[in-house]
């Protein structure tokens, strides 16, 4: 796992499927690991936005302006959090 920082490049790990299910949670498969995990929607919102190489500066904007629950001051740091999550999940890939 990188050090993130704000010019790191976070991109999705290749081969990862989502699927939405009813109750306002997504699916993702990765099968790099076999492994299934079950994302809140702002997780997933995170991870669509990681289907473009973005800089983490970038892509920190770009969510905290697109998804409501992160126009708070602490949205920043939130993304952060959670592409860190996503990386250990193996869901993202951080690139210096």
């Amino acid at each position: 796992m990188n050090e993130m920082n704000p010019n790191s490049v976070v991109s999705r790990a290749p081969g990862v499927v989502t699927r939405k299910e009813e109750n306002r949670k997504f699916i993702v498969y990765n099968p790099a690991t076999d492994e299934i995990h079950l994302l809140q929607p702002v997780a997933y919102a995170i991870l669509k936005l990681c289907e473009y190489s973005f800089e983490v500066d970038k892509l920190t904007s770009i969510a905290c302006e697109e998804i409501p629950a992160l126009h708070c001051d602490e949205g920043r740091l939130a993304v952060w959090k959670l592409l860190e999550r996503l990386e250990q999940r193996k869901l993202v890939t951080i690139a210096d």
